[in-house]
């Protein structure tokens, strides 16, 4: 599959949730490349580990990263 419909298809789910994980791209069957070639080009901002989201997402400010994909507790 080309790059731009995986890129169309992560940004889509980003806008629906917000937020991703490098684990929701199992769902949408696109290689993790992405995420790294979409966040080079300022079109997605990593948070976190394995936690991206949209550039001037707010929706994560405030809240600690690890309640939304990490494994490890909050503390």
């Amino acid at each position: 599959m080309k790059r731009s419909s995986h890129a169309q298809r992560v940004l889509a789910l980003l806008h629906k949730q917000g937020f991703l994980s490098t684990s929701d791209l199992d769902t949408i069957g696109a290689p993790r490349v992405v995420l790294t070639r979409l966040s080079t080009s300022w079109q997605l901002e990593r948070v976190g580990r394995g936690l991206y989201r949209l550039p001037g997402n707010s929706r994560l400010l405030g809240e600690p990263i690890c309640a939304f994909g990490s494994r490890r507790r909050c503390q």
